[in-house]
């Protein structure tokens, strides 16, 4: 997440080894705060990380609400920053870890994200007879270190309990297009006959993402806690039905609800849907960052962080009107 910065003020009894401060709770909000690129305020704690666009450190992004946390007459008052510790009071440094360590570890590795998307292409990826990349969906939750730097999955240390045979099998047959495992779900799409003379196609990202309250990946979520999930889908969701908030297939409301998971999350896409490209995918997207934060992989060695956060734009390498060079 970068560079950021802590403040709050507490009894004494709060700093001293053994105390339940800061809640797990806490955490999650100001987590949620920041990985929005928002600035958490209550009246006895700020947080915020700097903004790289505006060029505004963290630090000066909590001048106007810091005179409040300081202000503290015999109490634990601490300010904290990624390199600097001020101290008031008796809190120890063992407190310090437990804000580091929230703030830093749910954000994925993006070295280790294309490494992810790589095998899933390696191994999932859906093809036609003529060898041509099909439509798919996948998604995983996993424990977090499987997503941070350093982790190369393979067959011996990652996604050991799902068989890639049945997984292929399984998203290629579409009359059902779907595969429910217990750290992966991934589906194709699925052919829906109305009549003789009319049918259509289900997408992928609707398969995995609906009914939002008790979808496929609702139920891979309630599996594990504070971890990793990663959603990819190979064409971006199309702006008319997955991205449209007022039809009945369309996936935000699934992505309000994995906001409130805790642990590392990310949307990734490799290409964009063809029939999407000259529309505002600048706006689109931003209806998918609100929630989660959005990465365009286009192979093991070119992944993207979107931005699109707040007032910020989304990255143009995100984006189909960029020029090759800048990839």
């Amino acid at each position: 997440m970068g560079q950021y910065a802590v403040a709050f003020r507490v009894e004494k009894n709060k700093c001293l080894q053994g105390s339940d401060y800061p809640s797990q709770k806490l955490l999650s909000e100001v987590k949620q705060k920041l990985q929005n690129n928002e600035v958490y305020v209550s009246s006895n704690l700020i947080a915020a990380k700097a903004d790289k666009d505006k060029q505004d450190h963290s630090e000066f992004r909590l001048k106007n609400n810091l005179k409040n946390i300081l202000n503290g007459k015999d109490e634990c008052v601490v300010y904290f920053t990624k390199f600097t510790v001020f101290l008031s009071g008796l809190l120890l440094l063992f407190l310090l870890p437990d804000w580091t360590e929230s703030v830093e570890d749910d954000t994925v590795d993006i070295n280790t994200l294309g490494r992810i998307i790589n095998f899933f292409e390696q191994n999932f990826k859906r093809v036609d007879k003529d060898g041509h990349p099909r439509q798919y969906a996948a998604a995983i939750n996993v424990p977090k270190h499987q997503c941070q730097q350093n982790f190369f999955p393979a067959q011996n240390n990652f996604l050991t309990q799902e068989n890639t045979l049945n997984v292929k099998n399984a998203i290629t047959d579409e009359t059902n297009a779907l595969y429910q495992g217990s750290e992966l779900i991934a589906a194709g799409t699925r052919k829906v006959e109305i009549s003789k003379k009319k049918q259509y196609y289900m997408h992928s990202e609707s398969l995995l993402l609906n009914p939002a309250e008790n979808s496929p990946m609702t139920k891979l979520l309630n599996r594990r806690k504070d971890s990793c999930s990663v959603f990819y889908t190979f064409d971006s969701p199309c702006a008319d039905t997955c991205l449209n908030p007022t039809h009945e297939a369309n996936i935000l409301d699934a992505l309000k609800n994995w906001k409130k998971h805790d642990g590392i999350k990310a949307f990734v896409f490799k290409d964009f849907w063809k029939f999407d490209i000259k529309k505002d995918l600048q706006t689109k997207f931003k209806q998918i960052v609100a929630h989660v934060p959005l990465f365009r992989c286009v192979s093991e060695n070119e992944c993207y962080a979107c931005k699109g956060e707040g007032n910020t734009p989304i990255d143009r390498r995100c984006l189909p009107q960029v020029d090759k060079h800048e990839l």
